[in-house]
């Protein structure tokens, strides 16, 4: 939603305000991270969310919120990973919950194993992760984030003869993190929960060297997407008293990074569920998936084809 004229500048002026005012979170005393972005990148991989999210029984413990469910699971290791001075969670964020859209979709891509294209020049996600939320408050600002992490420590292949997943070594080195955040933050919360949240400007890239601000990712390699909710807190008050964001992981979707599918029923899967592949739905099955890899990049393509029709 574009906005014009002096309204826009003092849109602009104010979204600038408040992330210069996030200097102010306890991930900002560390010096080598030159920007409050770098700073948040800092905080959301070593708060006890990002280095040990993996680690020899599983991932170390995350709280998973699921209103569609109607429960809230922690798993074993939060308390251990954290510690006992955690801070307590600001009151803005007590009720905070997230609602997966398309939760059958992502739980029917789930079961098959779902992969996601990453390219050279950055490619959207399909399912998109597209979340409701509830429980903000509705006249203070939150910015939306979102980053992957590994699932283990471990690169795959596929086997197409026995047509499974299987591990082919130790995963290479990550990359510096990155996070995505929502372009429509900072935003009041009842802007947040007025419709769905969509976060289809995200982009995943295996260009290492990248530039454009795209996730990076390994190729080959799993990840688990995680929702920040932050709460930026207002002028004068003191942020280093509570943590500022709650962590929301959906586990029904983690994928693996792919430059080309290789499961062909994740390939026919997303051909029957993407609204953009007509094309491919008017063609006889076996035309359109042949051999492994080759009606990949085309499916890839039109993943990308998607996002750009207004």
């Amino acid at each position: 939603q574009a906005r014009h004229g002096e309204a826009g500048e003092e849109v602009r002026e104010g979204r600038t305000d408040i992330v210069q005012n996030m200097a102010s979170f306890p991930w900002a005393d560390n010096q080598n991270f030159s920007t409050p972005v770098k700073q948040m990148e800092a905080c959301l991989l070593t708060a006890g969310r990002g280095e040990g999210y993996f680690g020899k029984d599983g991932p170390v413990g995350e709280k998973v919120q699921d209103v569609n469910s109607n429960e809230v699971r922690e798993e074993q290791g939060r308390e251990g990973v954290q510690g006992e001075g955690k801070k307590p969670l600001h009151h803005r964020l007590s009720t905070t919950q997230a609602q997966l859209e398309m939760k059958p979709l992502w739980e029917e891509f789930n079961e098959l194993g779902t992969e996601m294209i990453v390219t050279k020049a950055g490619r959207r996600m399909f399912p998109t992760y597209q979340v409701r939320l509830f429980g903000l408050d509705p006249m203070e600002d939150y910015m939306l984030v979102m980053d992957f992490v590994p699932v283990d420590d471990k690169r795959y292949r596929y086997a197409f003869h026995t047509s499974s997943w299987v591990v082919a070594g130790k995963a290479d080195p990550n990359s510096p993190p990155r996070i995505h955040v929502h372009p429509d933050s900072p935003a009041k919360g009842a802007q947040w929960m007025k419709q769905v949240v969509s976060f289809d400007k995200l982009k995943l890239t295996n260009n290492q060297l990248d530039d454009n601000g795209h996730v990076i990712l390994n190729s080959m390699h799993r990840y688990q997407p995680r929702l920040h909710v932050i709460y930026i807190n207002p002028p004068g008050e003191d942020s280093s008293l509570t943590e500022n964001f709650k962590t929301v992981i959906f586990p029904e979707t983690k994928f693996t990074a792919v430059t080309a599918y290789q499961n062909h029923r994740i390939t026919q899967l997303k051909i029957a569920s993407n609204p953009f592949a007509k094309g491919f739905r008017d063609c006889d099955p076996e035309d359109c998936v042949g051999q492994p890899g080759m009606e990949m990049n085309k499916m890839g393509g039109r993943e990308g084809e998607m996002h750009n029709v207004e």
